[in-house]
């Protein structure tokens, strides 16, 4: 008589190979392009003795008249960039916020470079985007009228207030 065979138990596994995760900051990095730029604008420079790092973004802000422009337009530069992400609606008004701030806070003297030292909204819309990527709707038309009006009102937003300072310092001149 024979004994009977035990077949061992054949189990399936799915595999899938793709190349390694490059890693960023303990997150997978989504787009790296807007990670350079975040690191650039927010980031490449370490204060000596000290953990602090700033970035490109408050010494552009020292150029007389175009610094801040340049600056808010790098900034809604990675907001549009991360449209194609697919992030909720909500992460990008978020992310809106942060550049409308930004902007608005380079609009002080002395005051806002400071500012941008500490706030670093690159690097914030940066984290935004990885955490969020993909976890929205298929990119459509009114997603990127969405943005551009988020932009559009922010930059509007911006000169209104700035606007607003010029003539409330010029009215105290006036004779």
């Amino acid at each position: 008589m024979k004994a009977p065979e035990h077949k061992p138990h054949v189990q399936e596994v799915e595999l899938e190979v793709l190349p390694a995760d490059r890693k960023s900051h303990g997150t997978t990095e989504i787009d790296s392009a807007i990670g350079v730029i975040a690191h650039v604008m927010d980031s490449l420079f370490r204060v000596p003795g000290t953990k602090f790092r700033f970035g490109a973004n408050p010494l552009i802000g020292f150029i007389p008249v175009v610094g801040d422009q340049i600056d808010a337009v790098v900034s809604a530069s990675v907001l549009l960039r991360s449209v194609k992400h697919r992030l909720p609606k909500i992460v990008l008004a978020r992310m809106g916020l942060n550049v409308l701030l930004n902007a608005l806070f380079q609009g002080i003297p002395v005051v806002g470079d400071f500012v941008t030292f500490i706030f670093k909204a690159n690097q914030q819309n940066y984290r935004l985007l990885q955490k969020y990527a993909g976890q929205g709707k298929p990119v459509t038309r009114a997603d990127w009228i969405f943005v551009f009006g988020i932009i559009g009102g922010s930059f509007a937003l911006a000169i209104s207030l700035s606007l607003l300072l010029v003539y409330a310092v010029a009215s105290q001149f006036r004779w």
